[in-house]
This record gives C-alpha cells, sequence and structure tokens, in this order.
C-alpha cells in the first residue's frame, strides 16, 4: 500500500498553483501563513540561488504521517471546518482557510520536498514532482486520479534538532517567477503581515519570528511609513512606538469606521499621503505603496484596494495604506477572498459597504489633505516670497482670508 496519497488533477494544480500566483512573496506567504496556524515561534526563509533551491523551516506543531496525508496533502482541505477557528497553543486565529496555499510552491519550483516532525518525534515526509504527477494523472484510468508522493526515509532526511516543526524545500525553481532581490522580498513579506509586534514576546507568550537568509524582517523593512508626509489613523488604530521610528509625518485622525446598519463591522489601520506620487516606487521593484493592502487575520485578504472603488480624486495619485478589516474573512461567513486573496467576491454585501465607507473614508482623507496641503504651501510661498506675505498683511481685514486662500 503506498503511503502517501495526493488525489487532484492537472486542471487544478495550474489553476490553483502554477498559473495563480504572480510572484515569489505571495506564494512565501501561504508558508508562513502555515507556520503561524502550526503555533510556530519562528518561521525562517532561505532562498539559496546558487544552489537553485528555497527552504522554509518552521518550529510549529508539525505534522504525523496520518496529519500529512489527511491535511497537507489534502487540496480543499478547510482548517476551519475541522479544527476549529483558532490554533490550540497560542488561540491564534487560523489564516489558512481554503487549503490549496500548498500548490502554490508550483508556480516557483517543480518539486517540492516536505519534512515534518510532529507530536510522536518521527519525521515524516514525502517529494512532489509535478512533472511526474502529470505524468501519473494522464497515464492513470480516469475515474482513479491519484498520485503517490514519494516516501522520504529517515536515512534521507535533512532535519535539524528541532523539537517539532516542518520544512519545505522547492527545487527546480522557475526562474522568472523568483526575480526579486532579497530587499524587495524582505519589502513584501513585511507589508504582508501584521505580527512584527511578537518578534519580541517569549516562545511561551506566543512570539513569533520571520527571517529571511537568517535576518528578522521588521518593521523596518516596510519602507512606507517613513516615506508619509500626513497620515490618518482609522479609529483607535495607533502604530507602535517601533513602527513610528523616523516617521515624520503629520498626524490625522478619521474617526467614524463602523459600516452603515453594522456596528459589529468595524474599520481599522491607516492610509497616508506622500509628497510626490513618485515617492510610492520602489527602485528594485514593480509593486508599489499604491498597492494598498486590506487585511484580515494580520495578512492580506485584498490587494490594490483603489482598483476596485469609484474614486478618482487628485488624492489617489498620493494615498497609500493598510486596512484592517477583520469581518471580512469571518469563519461563520461564507468565503469571500478569491484563491490567491488579492480580490474579494464584489457582489457580497460586506464587500459593497465595505467599499461604499472607504469611499467616504477617502473623500474626508481627500479634503483635509487639500486644506492641509494649501496652508503648507502658502507658508512656504510666503517665506519664498515676502512681498506675497506683506500684500496679505496689507488688506482690509475681511479680505485677508481670501487672499491668503488664492
Amino acid at each position: 500500500m503506498d503511503e502517501y496519497t495526493l488525489t487532484v488533477d492537472m486542471a487544478t494544480v495550474d489553476s490553483l498553483g502554477r498559473n495563480l500566483y504572480s510572484n515569489a512573496a505571495a506564494v512565501l506567504s501561504e508558508f508562513v501563513a502555515n507556520a503561524w496556524d502550526a503555533d510556530a515561534n519562528e518561521v525562517s526563509i532561505e532562498y539559496d540561488k546558487d544552489a537553485d533551491r528555497i527552504v522554509i523551516t518552521d518550529d510549529g506543531c508539525g505534522m504525523s504521517a496520518d496529519v500529512l496525508n489527511s491535511r497537507f496533502l489534502t487540496v480543499g482541505y478547510h482548517k476551519r471546518n475541522a479544527e476549529g477557528d483558532v490554533s490550540p497553543l497560542y488561540r491564534r486565529q487560523f489564516m489558512g482557510r481554503k487549503g490549496i496555499g500548498k500548490l502554490s510552491a508550483f508556480s516557483l519550483a517543480d518539486i517540492m520536498r516536505v519534512e515534518s516532525k510532529g507530536a510522536d518525534s518521527s519525521v515524516n515526509g514525502c517529494t512532489i514532482d509535478v512533472n511526474e504527477l502529470d505524468k501519473a494523472i494522464k497515464s492513470s484510468n480516469p475515474l482513479d486520479r491519484q498520485y503517490h508522493p514519494v516516501p522520504i526515509t529517515a536515512e534521507e532526511t535533512i532535519w535539524d534538532k528541532r523539537e517539532h516543526g516542518t520544512k519545505i524545500v522547492l527545487t527546480h525553481l522557475r526562474r522568472k517567477r523568483i526575480n526579486l532581490s532579497l530587499d524587495a522580498l524582505r519589502r513584501r513579506i513585511a507589508r504582508r503581515f501584521d505580527v512584527f509586534d511578537l518578534a519580541a514576546k517569549d516562545d511561551n507568550e506566543g512570539a513569533f519570528r520571520i527571517l529571511i537568509n537568517g535576518e528578522p524582517v521588521t518593521y523596518k523593512d516596510r519602507e512606507d511609513l517613513q516615506r508619509l508626509e500626513h497620515i490618518w489613523y482609522l479609529g483607535d488604530f495607533a502604530l507602535s512606538e517601533e513602527q513610528k521610528k523616523n516617521m515624520k509625518a503629520s498626524v490625522h485622525h478619521i474617526k467614524d469606521v463602523t459600516l452603515e446598519g453594522r456596528e459589529d463591522w468595524i474599520l481599522s489601520g491607516w492610509i497616508g499621503t506622500v509628497a510626490k506620487p513618485a515617492d510610492r516606487a520602489f527602485d528594485d521593484d514593480e509593486e508599489s505603496m499604491k498597492n494598498i493592502i486590506v487585511m484580515a487575520r494580520k495578512r492580506p485578504i485584498q490587494e490594490g484596494l483603489l482598483d476596485h472603488l469609484d474614486f478618482n480624486k487628485h488624492f489617489a495619485n498620493y494615498v497609500t495604506g493598510q486596512i484592517q478589516a477583520d469581518f471580512l474573512d469571518d469563519s461563520q461567513q461564507e468565503d469571500i477572498a478569491t484563491s490567491d486573496r488579492q480580490r474579494l467576491v464584489e457582489s457580497d454585501d460586506r464587500v459593497i459597504a465595505f467599499n461604499k465607507k472607504m469611499v467616504r473614508i477617502f473623500n474626508q482623507a481627500s479634503d483635509e489633505w487639500s486644506a492641509a496641503r494649501s496652508e503648507s504651501n502658502t507658508k512656504k510661498l510666503m517665506n519664498t516670497v515676502p512681498e506675497v506675505k506683506d500684500w496679505i498683511k496689507s488688506q482690509p481685514e475681511g479680505m485677508k482670508k481670501p487672499a491668503r486662500d488664492l
């Protein structure tokens, strides 16, 4: 009897794996989310260009052979239906939901090796070769579309001294999909998770750290907050002292963050503006700060928010942000995120209400931004051209404000 079985057809592998994810950061984010759900304290990403290999290692709960089969190798395994809404040890809200994230590996690599050490201390694992998977499915009985990954023997394991956890090794890499500098990869990962305040905790208190080539990813890697000229906090949200380091933005507040008719649907997070549209771009990365991210459960559920809104004011050329909306990923309601977590089902009531609210928020911020920008520019003008200041002072009392506005 074969030890491991993966039941899937190539159309699924292509549509949910090889052709769905467009970049390395999106794929690696799936494995970071898996580590979070597994109650890991640390997840490490090692990218070795010379060895043509990416290794993702965590110290989470690990998987027995049975769990590896029934959960990891089952495409469409619904974690929240089977295991509840939170992790057993640290009570973290599960990030995973669809059970298809593991297929994302095949957009980066042709071969995925999985090793895992669970509570029974035995190391279990297998190797999945997507080309062999393709052959097996094409040559087998259409009624029995199964592929049996090659088990890893104890002698073949490359496990370290960790007591438990999971190691994913990706080889035969697709170079076009990983054409990112390490700085760009760190930036993208840093913008896709809101967990870095947990890094300083003790492990037994639920610490969570992300490392890339041995260096911790921190808020500093985002490189967005320090570029802001203005920032608006939504509701009671406030950046931590660590996040605010070297930030010089003027702070504003938007207090009304509940959605109409639903007091339990509450927004948080921030939006901000840069001094010039070009300040939203990065020299080493095509992904810019204009890609406003909507977060739910501390990871993205939608990217490129402005593309989905009826909002075309000048303000849109300067704005960036990170919006938190956990109600968009409520386990008790229908799943409305697309498979790659970059879009939402536009017809859903939550999405309609969310989009309307965000347009109102952007309109309010735009008005305040225009007023602040006008005032700032007026001060700069009067300092640069003293005659303007003298002219305003010379006006009758009732005309000074119109003159200043002009």
